[in-house]
């Protein structure tokens, strides 16, 4: 992929997007250990796709961040993994049934999605087309799957994902 940061990325939009990335990354690594609990096949299929979509998003924004010069995250925080780990000792602990699985993804989208729009709301005239768009289309599809899961349109807010 071929991308125009012209011109060059603010420190503070590369930090943006830093944490995009790890955002990015740490929701595709929850849909996959959330796939592994479901026993939904159908719900288990859709999830593995949005691992796939969260990883391609976050390949995308390392683009950009590399082509500013700076290395790309590669990884999720520290933090989502310690609270994955929770999660599966949980599970292995009293089980988790599908009404959970949906509310932590709801949850995780919404999160996404605010992130998302904190990063366009710093978004200048001058900064890259190009960023702004991907930007942009990756929060279409973020709002479309909470859409989808919540059965509520996405500029609703999720009172009960607050927790």
């Amino acid at each position: 992929m071929s991308v125009d940061t012209n011109p060059p990325l603010t420190d503070e939009m590369v930090q943006r997007l830093q944490d995009l990335i790890q955002a990015n990354i740490d929701s595709a690594e929850g849909y996959n250990d959330a796939a592994a609990h479901l026993g939904d096949s159908e719900l288990s299929d859709h999830v593995v796709q949005l691992n796939r979509q969260r990883l391609k998003f976050a390949s995308e924004l390392q683009t950009f961040v590399q082509v500013g010069g700076v290395r790309p995250v590669k990884d999720g925080s520290w933090l989502a993994k310690l609270h994955g780990s929770w999660l599966d000792l949980k599970a292995n602990l009293i089980g988790r049934d599908i009404a959970e699985i949906l509310r932590d993804i709801r949850h995780v989208e919404k999160m996404l999605e605010n992130a998302y729009d904190e990063t366009l709301a710093l978004m200048t005239p001058a900064t890259s087309t190009e960023l702004a768009d991907r930007l942009r289309q990756h929060l279409d599809s973020i709002r479309r799957e909470r859409e989808r899961i919540s059965g509520q349109p996405p500029h609703e807010r999720l009172d009960d994902e607050s927790s």
